[in-house]
């Protein structure tokens, strides 16, 4: 879980387009394993034109 390392960047964000079961658990710090320094995580979703 070390993107920032592995791309040689200061940061990283996973851009997803859905909820991952893990993901909050694992940011929030809750399980044994966790998001690297500088690395992020967001969901998206697409914008609907009116």
């Amino acid at each position: 879980m070390n993107s920032p390392g592995i791309f040689g960047h200061e940061s990283t964000l996973h851009l997803y387009h859905r909820v991952l079961e893990f993901a909050d658990p694992m940011y929030r710090g809750e399980l044994s394993f966790g998001p690297a320094e500088g690395q992020g995580y967001a969901v998206i979703r697409p914008v609907k034109k009116h």
